[in-house]
């Protein structure tokens, strides 16, 4: 860890001060002038060519995002800064955390913590440190959070791909407490558990609560749960469908999946292990009809130069799962890929609706909750995208 000092410094160009001043946070290698006295993973004082001050960053001398912003010049980064914008963040929340022990505390840029991401499950967190300046305050960042927010243990799912860009290794590990894994969290009424070294991202996709909630009573009679992972979207709607195929590709997924069935005394999900794509083609072949779809893929676009190949992927489960549905169905879609934009998705569901001569009608179009907040400046921020449908 680097103390704050005049003399570690990154100067950048007006093309790089126009993105500052436009808001966005992130300086990219292209636009970085000069770097004086600065490590990679320190805290640098960024300027402008003519000398002005624009405040304080994370340095990576290997990512192309070399700069990413902390706050005004005037900031001391430590302890005490990291406690202030985790309590900050949680004051944000303090209407979203009400009657819930699982949401995500710190959602990074959004919340001024740049490549930080941190959610809490029950009396545990679990952190990713996504660049090299936050991987060095990682042992601040837990005793913070224990402090904070009274916690057992501490989690760090860095097994993120992304860290490779910052030379980081990739790490799933305890790092403060004795946590008694699985942990078992609330949501909409239900039980799930989380065992936050297994899975993706940090264990439980929190982004979908309020969906999960608030979308599946609108399925009834027979439903299908494609992507079903450990069971989220399929236990919701097994309380309001008479029968429930929840499909995966993964059968660890779907161990932990069936055992939350059974945590909620759900006996109409039946679960089935295939590759979605596949089982989608015979469930048409077999002639079988749904009264609703439910299509939470993981994302097919994680970066710009895959996302023809990613349209192609989403207007394909989108078409298979479209011949399916009973006519007057219900289709609750998602992407998750922060590159596939909401007009691309409306575009492609669009074509799906010519395609296959079925009148398609938006009923809800659903984002992030509010412990994902997007910030406008930011639209990397904005990723989820989740439309339930009327097919006739």
């Amino acid at each position: 860890m680097n103390q704050t000092s005049s003399s570690v410094r990154a100067v950048i160009n007006s093309k790089g001060v126009a993105r500052l001043q436009g808001g966005h946070p992130w300086i990219f290698k292209s636009d970085v002038v000069q770097v004086e006295q600065a490590s990679h993973g320190d805290v640098v004082q960024v300027l402008s060519q003519k000398g002005t001050k624009l405040g304080m960053a994370f340095y990576s001398a290997t990512s192309q995002i070399t700069l990413r912003m902390l706050g005004g010049a005037s900031i001391e980064v430590g302890p005490a800064f990291f406690r202030s914008r985790i309590e900050e963040a949680l004051a944000r929340r303090k209407g979203w955390m009400e009657g819930r022990d699982a949401y995500r505390v710190v959602f990074a840029e959004s919340d001024r913590l740049p490549s930080i991401i941190i959610d809490r499950y029950g009396s545990h967190a679990v952190i990713q440190t996504l660049s090299a300046a936050a991987e060095r305050w990682k042992g601040v960042l837990a005793e913070t959070l224990r402090e904070v927010l009274g916690l057992a243990s501490v989690t760090e799912r860095n097994d993120a791909p992304a860290r490779q860009h910052e030379d980081l290794p990739l790490i799933s590990q305890v790092c403060l407490g004795t946590p008694a894994f699985p942990v078992v969290i609330h949501e909409g009424g239900l039980q799930f558990e989380v065992d936050p070294l297994e899975g993706q991202k940090t264990g439980f996709y929190l982004d979908q609560a309020q969906n999960r909630v608030n979308l599946t009573p609108w399925l009834k009679g027979r439903v299908l749960d494609a992507f079903c992972y450990q069971g989220g979207f399929a236990c919701h709607v097994a309380r309001h469908a008479d029968e429930v195929l929840a499909v995966d590709a993964s059968a660890s997924m779907l161990a932990i999946a069936r055992r939350n069935a059974d945590l909620n005394n759900l006996g109409n999900i039946t679960f089935h292990e295939a590759n979605i794509f596949d089982h989608l083609h015979e469930l048409h072949r077999r002639v079988e009809r749904f009264d609703g779809i439910i299509l939470d893929p993981p994302a097919f676009v994680r970066a710009r130069a895959t996302l023809e190949a990613g349209i192609r992927g989403y207007k394909e489960i989108n078409l298979r799962a479209v011949k399916l549905l009973k006519p007057g169905g219900f289709l609750i879609t998602s992407s998750c890929s922060q590159n596939l934009k909401e007009e691309m998705l409306l575009d492609l569901l669009t074509e799906v609706s010519q395609d296959t001569g079925r009148p398609m009608t938006i009923l809800q179009k659903c984002g992030q909750p509010p412990d994902h907040p997007v910030l406008l400046t930011f639209p990397e921020s904005y990723y989820l995208k989740t439309l339930l449908l009327r097919v006739d």
